[in-house]
């Protein structure tokens, strides 16, 4: 019973050990060049979706303005984007129903074209 324990342990811990030093392979590095989604002057590309917040750009940024008792907004972008890195400073007045989604949707067939998805 001994020898088949032992036997057990050494075979787990040869297989972990083959897993962590396969995992600690180097990749290589992916020098597909950074893409920004915003260039800091217009809303070129982008839509404003759902309710009448107020949108502007000031100094390279965003800055959406709540509008009292209307819908949801959202600030879209028009392209669709498949594998992606986000990076992204936000700043949110934390009495406000405000984030960030991705993956989402504006279809007509939903909800005439409510913005629905994953925040």
């Amino acid at each position: 019973m001994k020898t088949r324990l032992k036997t057990v342990t050494g075979c787990l811990l040869a297989f972990s050990l083959l897993f962590v030093l396969g995992s600690c392979a180097t990749q290589e590095k992916d020098d597909t060049p950074w893409k920004d989604l915003f260039n800091g002057t217009s809303f070129d590309g982008w839509t404003q979706k759902g309710g009448d917040a107020n949108y502007e750009v000031k100094d390279n940024m965003i800055v959406g303005t709540t509008v009292p008792n209307t819908p949801n907004s959202f600030m879209t972008t028009d392209k669709k984007y498949g594998d992606f890195i986000m990076e992204v400073e936000y700043k949110v007045d934390s009495t406000m129903n405000s984030g960030i989604q991705i993956r989402s949707s504006s279809t007509p067939q939903y909800q005439n074209g409510r913005v629905h998805g994953y925040q």
